[in-house]
């Protein structure tokens, strides 16, 4: 977890507005509870941290605007068009690392 808070605060700094953070790819079903809490608690940390970061109500927002299922997986192109709806600078959606299996 904090090689993904490194990343997008990276991201996040790099830029002057704001980061809109999606939620994780992972699995699917019972632990997909998880991946939205990551894109609910991650925007409240960076805001805490001082960085402009959308909520996450504001996001779901844009999705439905745009036609999204909020609990869709989204691509990487949806992202982006939440992104640009939302006027952000950047779009974050943490990526699992591709070292890890399971055991």
């Amino acid at each position: 977890m904090s090689r993904l808070l490194a990343i997008v605060l990276a991201s996040a700094a790099a830029g002057n507005g704001s980061v809109v953070v999606g939620p994780p790819e992972g699995p699917a079903g019972d632990s997909a509870w998880i991946a939205q809490a990551v894109a609910d608690g991650l925007p409240r940390a960076l805001g805490r941290l001082g960085l402009a970061a959308v909520p996450r109500t504001d996001r779901l927002r844009a999705q439905e605007a745009l036609g999204i299922p909020p609990a869709a997986t989204t691509t990487r192109a949806s992202s982006i068009r939440v992104g640009e709806a939302l006027e952000a600078s950047r779009e974050q959606s943490p990526k699992p690392r591709a070292d890890r299996t399971a055991s």
